[in-house]
C-alpha cells in the first residue's frame, strides 16, 4: 500500500492554491507567466511564486513549477534568464517536457528536482530510465497506459511515477493523434495513420437535410472531438496498492467549485483507504464528483488501449451547482455570485461535513450592512451555524 501517496492539485492562481491546500492537497503545480502550457490561467509572477512557496512551506506542502512548453531556438535564452530569476525561490520541482529544457535546468539549477511532463509521452520503461539517468526524479506517465503497464513502471523503473487521476482528456496531444484509431481503427501511434485530420468535414442541420455546412472551430472546440473527462476514483485502491508516488488532478483553468469538490472527494477516499474505515460513505464521496463541472466521466485507458470516449452532444460542462463564494483563511467571505440574508444555501467544508446553512447578515469591510452580496467583493457574513475556514457556499440550479 502506498502510504505516502501524494495528492497533487492544480493551482491556476494564488487564490486557488490556498483553497487546494485548505482542502487537503499535499502539493500543487502552477505556471509562471512564461513557458507553460496553460497560458490562459492566472499564472504566477516571480513575486507570486516566492509568496506561494513561502505559504506552502510554512504548511509543509510542496509546489511544482511548470516549464513544459516545446520551445523554439529563439526561446532558449529567455528560458535561461527565467531560470536565473527563479533560482532563489525555493520551488520544490520544475516540470519539463523536453531534454533541452532539462539540460538548461541542470546547468543553471543543478540541485533542482525535475519532473517529466505527461507531454513527453513516456510510455515505456527504457525511456523513463533514460530521463532518470539524465537527472529527472519523477515521470508523469502518458495517459494512454493501462493499470498493468503503470505497475510495470513502479516495479521496474528507477524513476518515481505520477499519473493523472481526474480531469479533462484530449483526443490528441503532442503530435500523438488518436483520431485515426477512433475513426478507422488504424493506430497512428503505431505508424498506421489514415490522416483523417486532413479530410474535409461537413455538418448537416436537422431541418435542412440537403444543405451541408463546413465544420469550423471556435473557442468551444469541435464537439465530435470532445472527450469525456477522466475519472479514476474506482481505481484508487488498486493504484495505491501499486505504489504510485503521486495522484494528479487536472484543472488549472477550472473554477473554485470544481477544484474544492474534486480535491475533497479524493482526499476523503485516500484517507479512508489508509485508515481502513468509512467504507459505507465512499459512494457518497464518489457522487460528489458529479456535482463538479464535467463533460461526462470515463475511465480513460486504465483498463486497456481502447479507452477513449467522446461526448459528441456538447462541448459544455455539466453541473447542478453554482458557487456563491467561500470563507477565506481570515474568516472573511469572498463572494463569487450574488446572495442575500435570510436565504438558505448548500455548503460544504474541508472534510466530511456539508448541509444547508442560513445567511443571517452580510456586512461590508466598512461596517455597512448590505442587502445583497456582489461578486468580487469581500464581506463579513454571519450564518446560523459555525463553519470552518475555506467552507464553500453554493446553490443548486
Amino acid at each position: 500500500m502506498g502510504n505516502n501517496v501524494e495528492l497533487l492539485a492544480p493551482a491556476g492562481s494564488f487564490e486557488k492554491l490556498k483553497l487546494a491546500i485548505g482542502y487537503g492537497a499535499d502539493a500543487v503545480y502552477f505556471g509562471g507567466e512564461l513557458f507553460n502550457l496553460r497560458a490562459r490561467s492566472k499564472n504566477f509572477t516571480i513575486d507570486k511564486i516566492s509568496n506561494a512557496m513561502n505559504y506552502l512551506h510554512k504548511r509543509n506542502k510542496k509546489g511544482y513549477l511548470t516549464l513544459n512548453i516545446y520551445p523554439r531556438n529563439n526561446d532558449l535564452n529567455d528560458i535561461e534568464n527565467y531560470l536565473k530569476k527563479i533560482a532563489q525561490l525555493n520551488v520544490d520541482a520544475i516540470i519539463v517536457s523536453t531534454l533541452g529544457v532539462l539540460k538548461l535546468v541542470k546547468n543553471i539549477l543543478p540541485d533542482m528536482e525535475i519532473h517529466v511532463s505527461t507531454q513527453a509521452n513516456i510510455t515505456d520503461i527504457e525511456t523513463a530510465d533514460m530521463w532518470y539517468k539524465l537527472g529527472a526524479k519523477r515521470a508523469i506517465l502518458a495517459r494512454e497506459l493501462s493499470i498493468n503497464e503503470i505497475k510495470q513502471f513502479v516495479d521496474k523503473s528507477k524513476i518515481d511515477t505520477e499519473i493523472f487521476i481526474h480531469g479533462a482528456m484530449c483526443m490528441a496531444y503532442s503530435g500523438r493523434c488518436l483520431l485515426s484509431k477512433y475513426m478507422t481503427g488504424r493506430d497512428a501511434n503505431r505508424g498506421d495513420c489514415a490522416h483523417p485530420c486532413r479530410w474535409k468535414y461537413y455538418v448537416r442541420e436537422e431541418k435542412r437535410k440537403e444543405e451541408l455546412f463546413e465544420i469550423s472551430e471556435d473557442e468551444s472546440g469541435l464537439y465530435i472531438f470532445n472527450s469525456k473527462d477522466l475519472m479514476l476514483w474506482d481505481y484508487i485502491p488498486s493504484l495505491m496498492d501499486i505504489g504510485i508516488k503521486s495522484f494528479k488532478i487536472e484543472g488549472r483553468i477550472k473554477g473554485i467549485l470544481y477544484l474544492t469538490t474534486v480535491i475533497r472527494s479524493y482526499r476523503l477516499l485516500i484517507d479512508s483507504i489508509l485508515s481502513k474505515n468509512n467504507h459505507k460513505k465512499r459512494k457518497k464521496w464518489r457522487n460528489m464528483l458529479f456535482e463538479a463541472n464535467n463533460r461526462g466521466y470515463h475511465e480513460g485507458f486504465i483498463s486497456g488501449p481502447d479507452g477513449y470516449e467522446s461526448n459528441i452532444k456538447s462541448s459544455r460542462t455539466f453541473s447542478d451547482y453554482r458557487i456563491l463564494g467561500y470563507i477565506d483563511e481570515t474568516g472573511e467571505f469572498i463572494a463569487k455570485a450574488p446572495f442575500e440574508p435570510g436565504e438558505k444555501y448548500d455548503y460544504f467544508e474541508p472534510g466530511k461535513k456539508q448541509g444547508s446553512i442560513k445567511v443571517i447578515s452580510i456586512v461590508d469591510l466598512d461596517g455597512k450592512t448590505v442587502k445583497k452580496a456582489k461578486p468580487g467583493r469581500t464581506y463579513k457574513v454571519t450564518f446560523d451555524k459555525s463553519i470552518k475556514k475555506f467552507s464553500v457556499l453554493r446553490y443548486k440550479r
